[in-house]
């Protein structure tokens, strides 16, 4: 069977978000939330390497577009979350990246909200929105996610998406400038039919 890329135009359309591929002219708006958003997201995110700048519109020009590459070769679909109002500001991202088809069909799902809505289940809403997509468009088997055991909010959506707790991936990522043990979250196709 044929791996399956769905469109570059895909909007998946939940409660109160739409998820949408980023475009070039979302890099202004996006740089700006995540230079608002920057203390918040710092205690769970890799460091950039030294000199670049992964907030700067330059930057995330650049990022956007490798992520419309890597959308359209179907290595990896990633997804603003955006109000469902017409002028909605992003709240936030989800992805699925480092696709592997052949007999593996797995995906890593990542996912962040600004602070001012975290607490509030978008991510949850997100999270269910792409599991729906990455099952059913484009034919993944499984999902995997790390998350650092001391994330509680992100351990709670996974956890409410019915993701399965693997184990622990000791030393997994560096985290500002530590290696943080990551909790190794996974679910598949047979546990979420439809």
């Amino acid at each position: 069977m044929a791996d399956r890329i769905p469109s570059l135009a895909t909007r998946l359309v939940g409660e109160r978000v739409v998820l949408r591929p980023p475009k070039e002219n979302d890099s202004l708006r996006l740089s700006r939330v995540l230079e608002q958003n920057a203390s918040h997201l710092r205690p769970w995110s890799p460091a950039p390497p030294r000199g670049i700048n992964p907030a700067a519109p330059l930057e995330l020009n650049r990022s956007i577009s490798n992520q419309r590459k890597q959308w359209r070769q179907g290595r990896a679909f990633t997804f603003l979350i955006v109000g469902r109002e017409q002028t909605a500001p992003i709240l936030g991202r989800v992805a699925l990246s480092e696709v592997v088809r052949g007999v593996f069909q797995n995906a890593y799902v990542g996912y962040w909200t600004v602070r001012e809505r975290a607490g509030q289940g978008l991510a949850s809403e997100a999270l269910e929105l792409v599991i729906r997509f990455a099952f059913r468009d484009v034919g993944l088997h499984r999902l995997q996610a790390a998350v650092m055991s001391s994330n509680r909010p992100s351990r709670r959506v996974l956890e409410k998406a019915r993701f399965r707790l693997e184990g622990t991936s000791e030393r997994y990522l560096q985290i500002n400038g530590r290696w943080e043990d990551h909790l190794i979250f996974a679910l598949t196709s047979e546990e979420r039919p439809g």
